[in-house]
């Protein structure tokens, strides 16, 4: 940025706590956030409200902020958040979705529009909001959070022709049955942006593929809040009760690749010698009855943040063989613990140089490559070097959200 130019400001606006609020938070701290709007924020709006009448009541707000937003200008949408909320249960899920993220999307054009701001949206509000005129100049500012679905829903759609029990769901989330309007969400939004932000070379690759030029797209790692690992724990240690474990986090889904984790599970020498720990909040109804009757597994519905860390410092290994993933942020985690991992390709782990020796890659969709895998870890020494806590923890000491917000800076200052 030369001496006489001007630091654009911008406006984001998402649903949820999307990757921790760190694309606002870079936002305020380089003094670029004109406006953020989100569904429910602590102290703000209806549910701030309620939460100081009563106080004793968890509000639908309840650890939703970051350090950082305590000045900035943020705006809920509390009643749109609670009407696609009612929506879903009337109606096709994936129909409402893309209802709710055009709402956030015509928001932010407003914003942009009254403060003379840029835009820089995930794709999901992008894709309608990029395509609105603006009286003034501004920039449009792309992260794409998943891969593209060119690339992910075709890899979705060739697994559920193995596992048919999976092929509604995929046709309701891909939207492959809706009408064009809603079956193009989202798979456009590049084409309208000045430039691309994503997390992972996988997800540029996907871009890459569907059209994308390569020098429009800059990969900026999300980070980890990295946390002390318990002592005496890691280094192939046990479930806590003197059995070796493996470890599953993430959503319980088809595209997370729990239901060929269990069938190699099942199927793996391990299996009598370890336990499985599953921690999913959801599973996919299609998979509870194969989590149900394969052996040595345990499943978990949800830990803290602690008791979380102290499961990476016991497993042997986190296991995730996903078909598609933006990042991977389980992954980072598990090796800020100082837990090796086993996964694929389809994800950030080929991006982390430094940690490629505790780190086993298994074939997307193939069993027999998984349950390999499980079993050679399984009979490693606790001595070998895949297991040494202090370095697996020290290979991913430079991905922080300190790196990130500073990588979102370094994109947005080629645009001043």
């Amino acid at each position: 940025m030369n001496a006489t130019s001007k630091k654009l400001s911008y406006v984001t606006a998402f649903t949820g706590r999307r990757d921790s609020y760190q694309l606002p938070v870079a936002l305020a701290e380089h003094g670029r956030l004109a406006a953020f709007a989100t569904c429910f924020y602590r102290d703000r709006g209806l549910a701030g409200r309620l939460a100081r009448l009563f106080p004793r009541r968890r509000s639908p707000s309840h650890q939703r902020h970051a350090a950082g937003l305590e000045q900035v200008s943020i705006e809920t949408m509390e009643f749109t958040n609670l009407a696609a909320r009612l929506g879903r249960r009337l109606m096709q899920a994936s129909k409402v979705a893309v209802w709710e993220d055009n709402a956030f999307a015509r928001r932010a054009v407003a914003l942009a529009r009254a403060h003379r701001a840029s835009l820089l949206l995930y794709e999901f509000q992008a894709d309608w909001a990029f395509r609105q005129p603006m009286k003034h100049t501004a920039a449009r500012i792309l992260f794409q959070f998943h891969p593209h679905p060119d690339l992910e829903h075709p890899l979705l759609i060739a697994d559920g022709e193995r596992y048919p029990q999976f092929l509604p769901d995929i046709r309701r989330n891909t939207r492959a049955n809706l009408s064009l309007r809603y079956r193009e969400h989202t798979r456009s939004a590049w084409l309208h942006a000045d430039h691309v932000i994503v997390a992972s070379h996988f997800t540029a690759h996907s871009l890459h593929a569907a059209g994308c030029p390569a020098d429009k797209i800059t990969v900026v790692p999300y980070g980890c809040n990295f946390r002390a690992a318990p002592a005496g724990l890691g280094g192939g240690g046990s479930n806590g009760e003197g059995r070796p474990c493996f470890l599953y986090v993430g959503s319980g889904s088809q595209r997370k690749g729990l239901h060929h984790l269990l069938e190699a599970w099942g199927a793996s020498r391990a299996s009598g010698t370890h336990e499985l720990i599953i921690i999913a909040r959801q599973v996919e109804p299609e998979l509870r009855s194969a989590l149900a009757r394969t052996k040595a597994v345990r499943h978990l519905t949800g830990v803290d943040g602690d008791e979380l860390v102290r499961w990476y410092a016991r497993a042997r290994a986190l296991v995730l063989p996903t078909l598609s993933e933006g990042f991977g942020h389980v992954f980072l985690e598990a090796l800020a613990c100082g837990c090796p991992v086993i996964g694929t390709r389809n994800s950030m782990l080929p991006d982390f140089a430094e940690a490629q020796a505790h780190i086993r890659y298994v074939e997307p969709g193939n069993v027999e490559s998984i349950r390999a895998e499980i079993d050679r870890v399984a009979n490693l020494s606790a001595a070998d070097p895949f297991f040494d806590t202090t370095q697996v923890r020290a290979s991913v000491r430079n991905y922080t959200w300190d790196r990130f917000r500073g990588g979102i800076e370094a994109v947005l200052s080629r645009f001043d």
